[in-house]
């Protein structure tokens, strides 16, 4: 059944249908729990819709609807990616840089096609929601391997730098929302396991403990600017 469904992939005209056609084949691979074949699909089904671009009679789709579908298109692709880390890495390194630096609204990524600053909030919301969910995993005890902890910390705090560093070029208030709404989480985690781990594995491994505070810091930093300004210009819904 999967397999027929996959066929009508490529002739789907609207995001709208798109987003049908992936709940319809995200619900049928559900059933058997235990394919990972199932699983591939869903993620480059939903991979493929986040890369093409969808044009309608009146040009390219915008708006609140389409940004919901973008959302089901991000989110169905990183819950089944094998590596959803490498894949967030991927889409902020090649699918965001030069949407941030194109100051047309019009203007979308060559390859993430739906990634323009009208979907960026969207995406946005998406990633620092998954990112939370990967790092409340890592949590310490001294049965795990403190190694690993840290390897894992390292990547984590790389990839919230990479989502946070563009805002100081531009940013909406959609984009200023998802980062502190889905930001606390990451760092209350952090703070609760994260520096435990730091504690114990600082005397051995020190440069690499101090690299990851550091990392850290650069986008805490602008996030206090965020709230600064926010509380500054009496801006309720940020404050909230």
């Amino acid at each position: 059944t999967v397999s027929y469904l996959l066929t009508f992939t490529e002739n789907i005209l609207s995001s709208e249908v798109a987003s049908s056609h992936l709940s319809l084949l995200n619900a049928v691979a559900k059933i058997d729990t235990t394919s990972q074949k199932n699983k591939v699909a869903v993620a480059e089904t939903a991979q493929a819709y986040c890369k093409r671009s969808w044009q309608t009679a009146q040009g390219k789709e915008t708006g609140a609807k389409f940004n919901v579908h973008v959302e089901k298109f991000f989110s169905m692709s990183l819950e089944y990616a094998k590596d959803p880390m490498s894949k967030m890495t991927e889409i902020f390194d090649v699918g965001v840089p030069d949407v941030f630096e194109n100051r047309g609204k019009e203007f979308s990524n060559t390859t993430y096609q739906t990634i323009s600053r009208g979907t960026l909030g969207v995406l946005y919301q998406v990633s620092l929601m998954k990112l939370g969910n990967l790092v409340k995993k890592l949590t310490y005890g001294v049965t795990k391997d403190k190694d690993d902890l840290l390897e894992a910390w390292t990547k984590s705090t790389y990839l919230l730098q990479k989502i946070i560093n563009p805002l100081k070029a531009w940013r909406n208030r959609a984009i200023l929302k998802a980062v502190l709404k889905h930001s606390k989480p990451f760092i209350d985690h952090f703070l609760k396991h994260g520096m435990s781990l730091l504690e114990n594995t600082f005397k051995r491994r020190s440069t690499d403990c101090i690299d990851v505070i550091k990392t850290l810091q650069s986008s805490t930093r602008y996030l206090q600017v965020i709230c600064t300004s926010a509380k500054a210009d009496n801006d309720i819904a940020l404050a909230n």
